[in-house]
């Protein structure tokens, strides 16, 4: 997401087998389907997160009105946070899904605040 004075990143990261309960689940998938092709993982857990960042870019509205949201992207690895950004970061359930929800923001100005 992107407004006038800060950007910010939502994440969420899981094993690939927590990520696939959670699609099938969104998706109203059956165990006897099949499994999914890592494109179409790609797909629906990006708009996971897209769901998500609704939900944030709704609350953050109220302080920040220009804030406007980009697309999802689906990364496969090891997250690292640039010097410039704060983070926080939170574990969260789905039932048996253990995911972490990350936080990332950037002042436009480049300063942490």
């Amino acid at each position: 997401m992107l407004g006038d004075q800060n950007s910010i990143q939502l994440g969420v990261a899981a094993s690939q087998e927590h990520c696939n309960i959670m699609v099938r689940s969104m998706l109203g998938m059956e165990d006897d389907e099949g499994p999914l092709s890592e494109s179409d993982l790609s797909d629906a857990f990006g708009e996971i997160v897209n769901i998500l960042a609704g939900s944030l870019k709704t609350r953050v509205d109220s302080t920040e009105s220009t804030m406007v949201l980009g697309l999802p992207i689906v990364l496969w690895g090891r997250i690292e946070v640039p010097s410039n950004m704060e983070m926080g970061a939170a574990l969260v359930r789905w039932g048996a899904v253990e995911a972490t929800l990350f936080v990332l923001k950037k002042h436009q100005n480049g300063e942490k605040k």
